[in-house]
């Protein structure tokens, strides 16, 4: 009966401890898909910075040209450009904003990976007992 019982303890054990592993996995490839999707949204954030950083020297580049003869093209021109720069300003504050909450998801999944590896610590230990 003892040798039965520390057999099914085992047994337990092991289906837990394969289970535990599976979750880890997943766990750990839903992070690395939470990462590349943050890494994404920060080159698409970056894209947009450059694009405001690039319409800023333009509107500098134009302001020098057109100083008195073109002071209608101008005006025209930065009402243009400051449209763009506030299209892109919410852009960059939307794409944040989805990183910030994918961030938190990736936070969730590391904090289930390390309950799930104390769950196992603590299993083992038991089983050990």
């Amino acid at each position: 009966t003892r040798l039965e019982n520390e057999e099914s303890k085992a047994a337990v054990l092991k289906a837990h401890e394969e289970r535990v592993e599976k979750l880890r996995q997943e766990a750990g490839r839903q992070v690395k898909a939470e990462i590349q999707k943050v890494e994404e949204k920060s080159s698409e954030i970056e894209k947009l910075r450059k694009t405001v950083a690039e319409l800023d020297a333009a509107l500098s580049k134009t302001r020098l040209e057109n100083e008195e003869s073109k002071a209608a093209v101008l005006k025209a021109h930065e009402e243009r450009v400051e449209k763009l720069r506030q299209e892109a300003g919410r852009q960059v504050k939307a794409e944040i904003q989805k990183v910030e909450e994918k961030s938190s998801e990736i936070e969730k999944l590391r904090k289930t990976v390390a309950e799930l590896d104390a769950a196992l610590s603590k299993t083992r230990l038991e089983n050990e007992e």
